[in-house]
């Protein structure tokens, strides 16, 4: 009876560079409800640490968290960290399907900044159907640990962290309002989805899904939502902006700026810990004031000054590049959701929709989630920092 009654619950497993959250879903006649959550902090920053010791500790980690959690289910999605993932579009002139299959391979040995022999490859056509991330790509390799007949569990080099700024110069070369067609390329590094696998399997999970956090987000945040908008995660250790259309990320870009830096700053500049500024950017945030409030306020402002041009580039990238992509007629970002911990600053959304003249507003995974009410208020405060493994639970629940 106990089998039966977890049969189709799924656990959303979120590995960040500061910290492992989960949340288990039960599909409840096609609706996810809430069975538990979970998140912990932990030093380990698995994308950039290739060691055994390191796997050791996600694994000791994240068992630990599943049994202080009260995880009933062991079949788990998880995602790759979207900086991990190399993600471009390119345009092509108008082919056979046939003779497009080889020119995206063609194209993607000259843009991706590691040999393609290293990765795992795929790519979508802009304006098809929607379809989810590169998962399925994956699924060779869940149990035998190989893709192409390449025995991955060998041991392999270390992963690369990809660049996104590389895609920037093959952006700006295409034109939006062409002929041309418009191909999503994504590739991941075999190893690190070797990593994972192997954390996963040694920590007792059956892993069904392998994705990128930005599909997740657009689950949970985005929904049915088709307009073209903005997600933003504000991390502890990055931020990533994703541009989306009709609920595909068709840009994502990182920056290697996130809480901790603004922690930092306000630490240092105000001469206190780091726990003292932390409880100065949550309660200050964007608030001007006066005396301390407007020095943290300006530290805080200046030091999220690169996130705020970023964003700015994106939008004057889709103005002129991108605009004319959903069947030749000009569109506009119509909204941006932030998300992750650091969209818990205080005033963030309005002084981030006075300096970009769009409206800004913090995302709710929980909105299509039901959960008991008395928790709404702890999901208001910790919501953003769920984003990710609320739509990884969701994958096997919603179509």
């Amino acid at each position: 009876m106990g089998l039966f009654f977890f049969l189709y619950n799924y656990v959303g497993i979120n590995l960040g560079s500061s910290s492992i959250k989960l949340v288990e879903l039960e599909d409840d006649k096609g609706v996810p409800k809430l069975v538990t959550y979970g998140f912990t902090e932990q030093s380990v920053d698995i994308v950039k640490d290739d060691s055994e010791s390191a796997k050791n500790e996600i694994v000791k980690i994240l068992k630990k968290l599943t049994k202080e959690s009260g995880v009933t289910t062991s079949k788990a999605i998880t995602a790759l960290p979207t900086f991990s993932v190399f993600s471009s579009v390119i345009s092509l002139p108008q082919m056979s399907k046939k003779d497009l299959m080889s020119a995206v391979k063609w194209e993607a040995k000259k843009i991706i900044p590691m040999p393609i022999e290293e990765i795992i490859l795929d790519w979508y056509v802009l304006g098809d159907e929607p379809k989810d991330d590169f998962s399925s790509k994956f699924k060779n390799i869940f149990s035998k640990k190989k893709i192409g007949g390449e025995n991955l569990s060998q041991k392999q080099e270390p992963s690369k962290n990809i660049d996104q700024n590389q895609n920037k110069k093959v952006l700006e070369e295409g034109t939006a309002c062409t002929n041309d067609i418009k191909i999503l390329l994504t590739g991941a590094p075999k190893n690190l989805i070797v990593k994972y696998i192997d954390i996963f399997q040694k920590a007792g999970f059956n892993l069904l899904s392998l994705e990128t956090e930005i599909f997740a987000l657009i689950r949970s945040l985005v929904g049915n939502d088709k307009s073209t908008l903005m997600v933003v995660d504000i991390g502890a250790m990055s931020t990533n902006i994703s541009l989306v259309q009709n609920g595909i990320a068709i840009v994502n870009r990182g920056i290697g700026l996130g809480g901790k830096s603004i922690s930092e700053e306000i630490s240092h500049n105000l001469d206190v810990s780091f726990e003292r500024a932390e409880q100065f950017k949550f309660d200050v945030g964007m608030n001007s004031g006066e005396g301390s409030e407007s020095s943290v306020f300006k530290t805080v402002e200046k030091t999220i000054t690169p996130i705020v041009d970023e964003i700015k580039y994106t939008i004057d990238f889709f103005k002129n590049q991108l605009s004319c992509l959903d069947g030749g007629k000009e569109e506009k970002i119509e909204k941006i959701i932030l998300t992750g911990g650091g969209a818990l600053l205080n005033y963030l959304p309005e002084y981030l929709q006075s300096q970009l003249g769009r409206k800004v507003y913090v995302g709710d995974p929980w909105a299509r989630v039901i959960y008991p009410q008395d928790l709404k208020p702890v999901f208001q405060e910790i919501g953003p920092k769920l984003s990710v493994p609320v739509g990884l639970a969701m994958r096997e629940i919603i179509s």
